[in-house]
């Protein structure tokens, strides 16, 4: 495959040995090469990163996503679940918290997602598990 600078989009060289998760790291990589504030490519990098268990490389990609969608729950849960994964434990809190705060709702998901494990006997996230039901 070319490298991304000599692409011109949407040509993009198909390279049959590279597996689907190696695509997708180089094609998206490409794409925020070119504008670092896409979004969908930011969501997908951070996918592809956290499914590897790079959580280190998908932190920085995720708090882009905050910068740029501040309000959203969802980019702010996930930010928490890197946060978690990368051992920041009281500030994975605050972003669950904030998560929550701006609407998340997935009570199930945000008690059985293993991302999440690393907080699960810290006393703060099962006071915010306490409140969360309580507003249910």
């Amino acid at each position: 495959m070319k490298p991304c600078e000599e692409l011109t989009m949407p040509t993009l060289v198909f390279d049959p040995a590279l597996d689907q998760a190696a695509f997708e790291r180089q094609f998206f990589s490409c794409v925020l090469r070119r504008n670092g504030e896409h979004i969908d490519a930011l969501r997908r990098m951070v996918e592809v990163f956290a499914t590897a268990g790079e959580h280190d490389k998908a932190l920085p990609l995720d708090f882009r996503l905050v910068r740029l969608l501040p309000q959203n729950c969802i980019v702010r849960y996930n930010l928490a679940c890197s946060l978690a994964m990368t051992g920041q434990i009281e500030a994975a809190l605050d972003e669950l918290h904030e998560a929550i705060q701006r609407g998340y709702s997935d009570v199930v998901h945000l008690q059985t997602d293993p991302d999440l494990d690393p907080l699960r006997e810290h006393p703060l996230y099962k006071e915010l598990i306490r409140r969360f039901r309580g507003i249910r």
